[in-house]
């Protein structure tokens, strides 16, 4: 015999055997079957309610993603309302800005040529004053 033969025959005949109560087994088992019936019946309520509570929890995020939406929407509705009134505002008031601009640049013409004209009078009323005054006193022009 090899030495490993000898290891492996030797730890064999030095564990002792020890008898084996079969009746306590067989009790038991007699009940797991009358339990195991229960159980059955409570394990199939068990996932049937389990399996309840899980379409109540998907129910209740279907209905939450749905008031989300909805809500998401309406702001999404709203902001668009605001956007288009926003803009015909924009355009009233570049109207306005350009009906002020047009009237702006009359104006300035306007002014331009009133002092344009102004001049133009003030310096004839002075050419007339001073040729009146060379009238009523001669003798001042030729001193």
């Amino acid at each position: 015999m090899t030495p490993a033969m000898d290891v492996s025959s030797t730890a064999t005949e030095h564990a002792p055997l020890q008898p084996i109560d079969l009746h306590p087994v067989a009790a038991a088992t007699h009940l797991d079957l009358n339990l195991g019936a229960r159980d059955h019946a409570s394990a199939r309520r068990f996932w049937t309610a389990a399996l309840a509570g899980a379409l109540l929890v998907a129910a209740g995020g279907m209905v939450v993603l749905y008031v989300d939406d909805t809500n998401a929407q309406n702001a999404a509705h709203d902001l668009m309302l605001k956007n288009s009134s926003l803009t015909g505002r924009n355009q009233i008031l570049q109207t306005q800005l350009t009906a002020t601009q047009h009237e702006l640049t009359t104006s300035q013409g306007q002014v331009n040529g009133l002092t344009t004209e102004l001049a133009h009078r003030r310096s004839d009323l002075e050419r007339t004053a001073e040729h009146q005054r060379r009238r009523l006193l001669p003798g001042r022009g030729s001193s």
